[in-house]
């Protein structure tokens, strides 16, 4: 799976927690509204994401956020509005 689509998002209602470790998914969708006005946890590590969609701001209820081991340069700064976000993580891989 390379991509996360709104459809795949729509079929989940009220879901508090996703998942999305190990999946080389390298986009999130746009519309992340779709997993529902309920989500408290999102986990998409070790995937192959380069960005993130700043609809991601507009989940409320989200307090928890892991996007370690990504490709990521940046974060959305609409996450900082997030009042009830209280664990952000991105670790990233190190070469010792």
């Amino acid at each position: 799976m390379r991509q996360l689509t709104d459809e795949d998002l729509l079929r989940v209602e009220r879901v508090k927690s996703v998942e999305l470790q190990s999946n080389s998914i390298a986009t999130l969708p746009n519309d992340m509204l779709s997993c529902g006005a309920h989500l408290e946890s999102l986990s998409c590590t070790w995937n192959q994401l380069t960005s993130l969609p700043r609809s991601l701001a507009q989940l409320i209820h989200l307090q928890s956020l892991d996007v370690s081991f990504n490709r990521l340069t940046c974060l959305p700064l609409a996450v900082l509005d997030l009042s009830s976000l209280k664990v952000v993580r991105i670790f990233y891989p190190c070469a010792w």
